[in-house]
């Protein structure tokens, strides 16, 4: 889309505004998008089970480390979360 690399090609060069950046529809919608996404996890007491989790590896009564397991979710997570970020402002593109 034309629209879209306008608007990249003038944040590459600096000369458009944040605030510009934020209202336009182009970047607005794959912010929104992720803000909801954000909203809904912490709803669904995602928070409560990672703060927990390392004592959830301990009852499992598991060879691993359960401080190296917690390391080893909390990695995926982050990963599964930029794989959604990439796929959501692509999806707009």
């Amino acid at each position: 889309m034309q629209v879209i690399g306008y608007y990249e090609n003038r944040v590459a060069a600096g000369q458009i505004s944040f605030t510009e950046q934020m209202t336009n529809r182009v970047y607005a919608l794959p912010l929104l998008t992720l803000l909801v996404i954000t909203v809904f996890q912490q709803w669904c007491g995602i928070n409560g089970v990672l703060f927990y989790l390392t004592d959830i590896f301990d009852k499992t009564k598991s060879n691993i480390d359960s401080g190296l397991s917690a390391s080893l979710v909390a990695l995926v997570r982050v990963g599964h979360e930029k794989k959604n970020s990439c796929t959501i402002v692509a999806w707009y593109k």
